[in-house]
């Protein structure tokens, strides 16, 4: 039921007031007078037939009742019914619109008349469905309708979206006016509702009905991470990290967490809320490190956390010693010996001995502590000074340098000389591939550089220094092919030589070179609107090359080596996101080349593209001032808020935009040189881009004056305080182009001032500060496209005299203070008239520095020394002002006020071993802290170093020694004592390999074996490589510290034999061991064939004579063990044969004839003695 409260009265009608009878309708008392008419007009929604409409009050003094007019309905009347009874309509139908009118006569209001029109109409929202959860920067699937609107017209929508509730906070969505909608991507939950409207057909104006449809919501699911790293693990300089990923509307999947080149995986349920993670293994670093959190395709999120200082050992370190021999006068070369030693080695590497005496050398050094000896023979005797450096091929490790001086000369160079040996090495089955080495001997070689050829191979150019004595190259990567090759050897001065040898025969067929790839496409980025793409390039098999991956114009290159498998991942970022198709090619020389397509993300970013417009027109010349104006319009779509500027050559103008759909702004400049040239207008908007455009200025229509200059200079008086002057120029430019830039110059200094376009400009050019000295100086005056001018004018005389500057010092020495055994000592520096600079005050290595100005007269400045040492001694001081003056003068120190009772009272020190920790710790007595160790004499054992401020000797011995040395121990006093100390260190047991080998049984079916056993070390000092052989079978095994380790070789022939099994260590240190064992006997079983002829023996001697006639066609039948096996028929010779028979007593083989006749049958081939055949005659 509808209630009277809901109509509308309009025009001057009060408002209605509950309560009141509603038979009865009123006029307010204020309106009698002129209260003739009230009209009711309003639109009632969704009513139903038989509802019944009350009229209420109007309120007011007036209590005319109304119930003596008459109600009357219109014409166009169309559903509803008047009680005038109650006051009340009654609703028959909804197709059409209720009009009645009221009318009154007499009472206190006189005649009036009220019009009520009351408009039907009615319209139920859709039910909608939706719902849904999506990730960031995803765009959601559309809604559904579930049930569509109704309504009793033409049904209009608007959707609404809120971010607070799903009964608060909506707004419309512009555009969204359609019975359905696809929301675009959100970043929070938001709530979506349609209201559905249909507008009444006879109300004025015409008023809507509206029904609001159910709430959908998208809930956006999120993620944050957070980093927390543990401490870091001495043993190994790792630390791990863990961490909570907190989940907002979380969607199930797996979650990958990367940290650099770490990275673990966790599965994500959908209901969850949190999950916990861990990752280990990562390097202490002490760097800020990101932790990102990737949810497939939903994201990710980064947490940043400072990794723990790294807590491995101290740092390596490299000492070298060097020794060089006398001069051997037969050929004129020493030796030089020495040792080095590698201490703290962060990997094992390589260290190189280099020098100009002699030819770089390599050494392999394991992890850790190292040292050996160097020795260089053949060196010329020359008298030079050389430098040699050690340095390690991690740059951890500082390099080390050592200088020595080559003997003099002793005799006459002797002839050069040289010779070589080339061999090969094995087959490597993987590769088919082997090395060559050629190894050069030297006597008496120049300095030069020595090239190594062979053909087919790049050659191999070493410089060598001079009188080196051995060279080795060793080419790589060469075909095993079984040929013979020749390798030429060529130095300059000593001439060539060659050596040749065999390469061993194909091992293996190359593999095919194949190539797959994988291109994933990630989700676009909305900041951007771009993604990044990621290739995964698998190549089994690869040629040694470069591998080009190629996405767009975009490309990665990759440096591909010969091995089974590899993988190589190119990430291209940036890529515009549009939905399109795309290609990625990988191509790699000698493998082919391959294509992958995949689809870009669709664009994801909302926001416009900004664009600029422009056109410009250029107006007629004016024949007064030869000039015209240009009209520029620029059209601006969707533009960013900040400055538009649009220039046209020398004029400009800015504009302030807004962010909008789209802008139009004009602009003229005027008063520009009507010339006909070729004219560009360019706009500029910062956030948007810039654009250009063209017009023609018209041609000139006057003629222009013609422009000049000149120019009048007047001079000061010289300032006596400064010796300076000034000069003003005052230059006149008649009919000067407009913009142009005129230069004033005299005595070295430029005055610049812009023209404008009038028919006289001047301008005023003062030049200050100017030296009086007398000179005849030029004003030069130029003006572009109007020439240049000058005139002269002689400076003032110098007006002063520059005053001398000089420079004295007072030293005034303190006394010894007994608390320290130090005294201070202040300096008072004077300086007349001193010039800009720095004043120096120096006592041997210490000194003080004072910034003076320039000044006229007296000044002084105090330099203070403290806590130097009283000993009586004679210092000197220096005092120097650069471009003024210096001086030195000398004083006395006092002499020491304290007595000394420091002494070291370690006597002996025990001896180590190379490779064993080594610690001790000098001890003292008496003297002032704080106490400094220090080594005077000689040197620690290589590998073992002094803390001097604690007096511990520690280390690791790295060569065996008898070190002699000095230890220097210092007080706060200036106290010291020496105390001379000895270490000896001794060697390492020498390393040695013991192996073991056992032969297999005979597989019968290949007649091999195989062997096994079992290598192990006694004092070996770090991890190495084994290389076990027996001929041409080999094996490579790692063995670690003492082991053992055990071995295998397989596919040996048995043969019965004595054989050797060869063992050879990556560790020189340790050499080489041999085994010899027994191979078992061969197991091969021989086998045997039967046959002979078949003849007609004419003399019945039962042998095959001349004339004797073969006979064809007859059956051979093999028994075996009496059982028929075989067939055969003789041939046209009368020869038959079988073959494949065990050779042996184990079978018993019989052949028979049809027809018979007399035969001999003979072995077709050697059959063993004890082979037993029986024939049929």
């Amino acid at each position: 039921m509808i209630r009277p409260s809901d109509l509308a009265y309009l025009g001057a009608a009060a408002a209605n007031i509950p309560g009141q009878n509603p038979k009865t309708l009123r006029i307010a008392s204020e309106a009698c007078p002129v209260y003739t008419s009230t009209k009711v007009d309003t639109t009632l929604c969704n009513v139903k037939v038989g509802d019944k409409l009350f009229l209420s009050q109007i309120v007011g003094a007036c209590n005319a009742p109304i119930c003596g007019g008459t109600w009357t309905a219109a014409q166009t009347n169309v559903g509803m019914t008047f009680n005038q009874c109650d006051l009340s309509f009654t609703v028959t139908g909804l197709n059409g619109c209720g009009k009645y009118i009221l009318s009154n006569t007499g009472g206190a209001c006189g005649d009036f008349t009220i019009e009520v029109n009351i408009d039907f109409a009615s319209v139920t929202a859709p039910e909608i469905a939706g719902d849904q959860t999506v990730c960031s920067s995803t765009t959601p699937t559309a809604f559904s309708i579930v049930t569509p609107a109704t309504g009793s017209g033409a049904i209009t929508y608007q959707w609404q979206k809120s971010t607070v509730s799903c009964s608060a906070g909506f707004t419309n969505i512009t555009g969204a006016t359609s019975s359905t909608y696809q929301p675009s991507e959100v970043s929070q939950t938001t709530y979506y509702r349609v209201i559905a409207s249909v507008q009444g057909g006879c109300s004025f104006p015409l008023k809507q009905c509206s029904d609001t449809s159910n709430c959908a919501t998208i809930k956006v699911a999120s993620a944050l991470a957070t980093a927390t790293p543990g401490s870091c693990n001495t043993a190994t300089n790792q630390y791990s990290i863990s961490g909570i990923i907190s989940l907002t509307n979380a969607i199930a999947g797996v979650a990958t967490i990367t940290d650099g080149t770490v990275s673990t995986s966790i599965t994500i349920a959908a209901s969850a809320t949190s999950v916990a993670y861990s990752m280990t293994g990562l390097v202490s670093d002490g760097t800020s490190h990101p932790v990102t959190v990737s949810l497939a395709g939903c994201g990710s999120a980064t947490a940043t956390y400072t990794a723990p200082a790294s807590c491995t050992v101290a740092p390596c370190g490299l000492v070298m010693t060097l020794t060089p021999g006398i001069c051997a006068s037969a050929t004129n070369t020493y030796v030089l010996s020495g040792s080095v030693t590698a201490t703290n080695l962060p990997t094992s590497g390589t260290i190189t001995i280099t020098s100009g005496a002699f030819a770089d050398r390599l050494i392999p050094v394991p992890a850790g502590n190292a040292s050996g000896p160097i020795s260089y023979s053949g060196l010329i005797s020359n008298g030079q000074a050389y430098t040699v450096t050690a340095s390690f091929s991690n740059t951890a490790c500082t390099p080390v340098n050592q200088t020595y001086t080559a003997p003099a000369s002793c005799s006459v160079t002797p002839v050069c000389a040289m010779s070589a040996a080339a061999s090969a090495g094995l087959c490597a089955s993987a590769t088919n591939a082997y090395s060559a080495s050629v190894a050069i001997t030297l006597s008496n070689a120049p300095a030069g550089t020595i090239t190594v050829s062979l053909p087919g191979s790049t050659p191999i150019v070493q410089v060598l220094a001079a009188n080196t004595s051995s060279f080795t190259a060793v080419f790589a990567g060469l075909v095993s092919d079984g040929a013979s090759h020749t390798a030429t050897i060529s130095l300059p001065g000593c001439g060539s030589t060659t050596a040749t040898f065999t390469a061993p025969v194909a091992c293996s067929v190359a593999p095919v070179c194949s190539m797959s790839a994988v291109v994933t496409a990630g989700i676009c980025q909305t900041a951007t609107n771009t993604f990044s793409s990621t290739a995964v390039v698998t190549l089994s098999n690869p040629t040694v090359g470069i591998l080009t991956i190629t996405n767009g114009p975009a490309s990665q290159t990759f440096a591909t080596t010969a091995v089974t498998t590899a993988t190589f991942t190119a990430v291209f970022d940036g890529i515009t996101s549009d939905g399109s198709s795309r290609t990625l090619t990988a191509a790699l020389s000698g493998c082919g080349t391959l294509t992958q397509t995949y689809t870009a993300p669709s664009s994801c970013s909302a926001i416009p593209v900004c664009s600029l417009s422009a056109r410009a027109t250029a107006g007629v010349c004016n024949t007064a001032t030869n000039t015209y104006s240009s009209t520029a319009v620029v059209v601006l779509t969707n533009p960013t808020t900040g400055t538009l500027t649009i220039i046209d050559g020398p004029q400009s103008a800015t504009f302030a935009t807004t962010a909008g759909s789209s802008a139009t702004f004009t602009v003229g400049f005027t008063d520009l040189v009507s010339d006909g040239s070729l004219h560009t207008v360019q706009a500029t908007l910062s956030g948007c881009s810039s654009t250009t455009t063209t017009y023609t200025a018209p041609s000139s229509c006057s003629v222009a004056p013609v422009c000049s200059l000149s120019v009048t200079v007047s001079v000061g008086t010289c300032a006596t305080a400064t010796n300076t002057y000034s000069a003003t120029a005052t230059v006149t430019a008649l009919n000067p182009p407009a913009g142009a830039s005129l230069s004033v110059v005299t005595a070295g200094r430029t005055l610049v001032f812009s023209t404008t376009a009038i028919s006289q400009n001047t301008f005023v050019a003062t030049f200050n500060g100017l030296t009086s000295d007398g000179v005849n100086r030029p004003v030069v005056v130029s003006l572009p496209g109007c020439g240049t001018t000058s005139a002269s004018y002689t400076a003032p005389a110098s007006c002063s005299v520059v005053p001398v500057c000089s420079v004295s010092a007072v030293v005034s020495t303190g006394q010894c203070s007994t608390a320290t055994n130090t005294f201070s000592n202040t300096v008072t520096v004077t300086m007349t008239n001193p010039s800009a600079g720095t004043l120096t005050v120096s006592d041997g290595v210490r000194s003080v520095t004072v910034i003076v100005p320039a000044t006229i007269g007296t000044v002084t400045a105090p330099a203070v020394f403290n806590g130097l040492v009283s000993d009586g001694s004679l210092h000197t001081l220096t005092v120097s002002l650069p471009g003024c003056a210096s001086l030195a003068t000398t004083f006395s120190a006092p002499v020491s006020c304290t007595t000394c009772s420091l002494s070291i009272t370690t006597a002996s020190l025990p001896n180590g071993q190379v490779g064993t920790a080594y610690s001790q710790t000098l001890t003292a007595s008496g003297g002032t802290a704080p106490l400094s160790y220090s080594v005077s004499v000689g040197s620690l054992p290589a590998g073992l170093s002094l803390n001097g401020t604690t007096g511990v000797i520690s280390g690791t011995p790295t060569s065996a020694t008898n070190a002699s040395f000095t230890i220097l121990l210092t007080d706060g006093k200036a106290c010291s004592d020496a105390q001379p100390l000895t270490i000896t260190t001794s060697a390492l047991p020498v390393c040695s390999l013991t192996a073991t080998a056992t032969a297999g049984v005979c597989n019968t079916a290949t007649n091999t074996y195989t062997v096994t056993g079992s290598v192990s070390a006694t004092n070996a000092t770090a991890n190495q490589s084994l290389t076990i052989s027996v001929g041409s079978v080999y094996t490579t095994v790692a063995l670690t510290g003492n082991g053992p380790v055990s071995y295998t070789l397989v596919g040996l022939v048995s043969d019965g034999l004595a054989h050797t099994v060869s063992v050879l260590s990556s560790a020189t240190a340790c050499g080489t061991a041999n085994v010899t064992y027994t191979a078992p006997l061969s197991c091969s079983i021989a086998s045997a064939g039967l046959g002979d002829y078949v003849f007609l023996d004419a003399n019945k001697d039962g042998i095959q004579n001349t004339g004797d006639t073969p006979i064809s066609g007859v059956t051979v039948i093999l028994y075996t063990n009496g059982v028929a096996s075989a067939t055969t028929v003789t041939n046209a010779s009368g020869f038959y044969s079988f073959t494949g028979l065990t050779a042996g007593i184990s079978q018993s083989y019989v052949v028979g004839f049809t027809p018979q006749q007399v035969i001999r049958p003979r072995l077709l081939c050697q059959v063993p003695t004890k082979l037993k055949t029986r024939m049929l005659i």
